[in-house]
């Protein structure tokens, strides 16, 4: 398990006091940065619990103005007032005295074994990365206080975790592992993950003789063999041949679907779909898919029908406008295809023309308002 804990660096204090010449420092000026102590009259730093300040020309009873370890009492503009924080905004107010106001957003605190450093109440603080019960050492960047390897237990299979001088280390090997797709054999570790072996297409026999099963690095993938006119049985694995005219007189078969032209003519796309789903289950309004699909229609299935109805007419299909997105005839998505071929624009029906009626040439989709005159439909059947 990893214990993540909030580290809060030394934090910088600065108090503002009022020097005056020849005057000892006030005792509540305390020094900026790490050092904290109190001036003097003779310009030494009388040093508290931090280290030592260095003194900026102070001499005598005169105090004088400390750097590094500084001590502020007054400024004249902002830029005297930077105490190289990053999480303050520094500025010199009217009293002439310093003002560091915390400012919050992102930040660096220099370690590397902190992640999401923050700027909070004037510090930036980062939260512990390392593993375990290591702590984070802000002056090195390092985790530390390891016993043992097993304190360094990231939980990654393709690392060996190792713990030297109290430090965690991770390196990748080549373990066995399971890249958790089923139908792979022998995988193992690589670059620190578990990659793929080999491909085993036995384990993805789904006992179904009209489909093919292939074992890819996502895993199974099952293809129907059944070639035109076959479909394969939903249940039984057995494929079954497919006869248009039993589902309607009329009809064609092509990529294993039925097709059939209305001989009537309707006013709406509603009703042209209502039309469609009145043949009996399975049979609705086409959705169009692919562009194979669209010229089957378009130059062989609807010009093939011209002894029945005028082959230049408009054929309704299940495309339709909605809010501004297209959509099949049951509110779902068109295929990437389709959704290509139709434009943006207010809501609207698509139609397809006849190969005899397409100007430029290949242009068989047209667009037009849900309510028309005279539309015939094009029905399909999905086994």
């Amino acid at each position: 398990m990893r214990i993540a804990f909030l580290l809060i660096p030394s934090l910088t204090v600065l108090l503002i006091g009022a020097c005056t010449e020849g005057g000892d420092a006030p005792t509540d000026a305390v020094w900026a940065g790490s050092t904290t102590g109190y001036g003097s009259p003779d310009g030494s730093v009388n040093n508290g619990s931090g280290g030592t300040g260095a003194v900026d020309s102070g001499s005598g009873d005169s105090g004088g103005k400390a750097t590094g370890g500084s001590l502020v009492s007054a400024c004249t503009d902002s830029s005297e007032c930077n105490d190289d924080n990053p999480c303050t905004e520094d500025s010199c107010d009217s009293a002439e005295t310093c003002v560091h106001q915390p400012v919050s957003g992102s930040c660096d605190d220099g370690a590397e074994c902190t992640i999401d450093d923050t700027c909070t109440g004037g510090e930036c603080l980062g939260t512990n990365q390392c593993p375990g019960e290591q702590s984070c050492d802000l002056g090195t960047g390092s985790c530390l206080a390891c016993t043992s390897d097993t304190d360094c237990n990231d939980n990654n299979l393709c690392t060996d975790d190792t713990c030297t001088d109290s430090v965690c280390f991770y390196a990748d090997n080549t373990a066995p592992c399971d890249d958790e797709v089923a139908c792979t054999e022998g995988d193992s570790c690589s670059a620190g993950q578990c990659t793929a072996g080999s491909l085993n297409d036995l384990l993805c026999d789904d006992s179904e003789s009209c489909t093919d099963d292939a074992c890819t690095a996502s895993g199974c993938e099952m293809t129907e063999n059944c070639g035109e006119g076959w479909v394969c049985e939903s249940s039984g694995g057995s494929c079954i041949e497919l006869v248009c005219e039993t589902e309607k007189s009329g009809s064609v078969l092509w990529g294993g679907h039925c097709y059939w032209a209305s001989t009537g003519d309707y006013d709406s796309w509603d009703n042209a779909k209502t039309a469609c789903s009145n043949l009996g289950s399975g049979w609705a309004l086409v959705v169009i898919e692919t562009e194979a699909e669209s010229d089957y229609l378009a130059t062989q299935h609807v010009t093939g029908f011209d002894s029945i109805i005028d082959p230049d007419g408009l054929w309704a299909i299940g495309h339709r406008r909605v809010a501004g997105v297209w959509q099949d005839l049951n509110g779902g998505a068109l295929s990437s295809w389709a959704a290509e071929v139709l434009s943006d624009g207010d809501d609207a029906c698509a139609g397809l023309l006849d190969e005899l009626a397409k100007s430029p040439a290949g242009a068989n989709w047209t667009e037009f308002p849900c309510d028309w005159d005279n539309a015939r439909a094009i029905c399909e059947y999905t086994p």
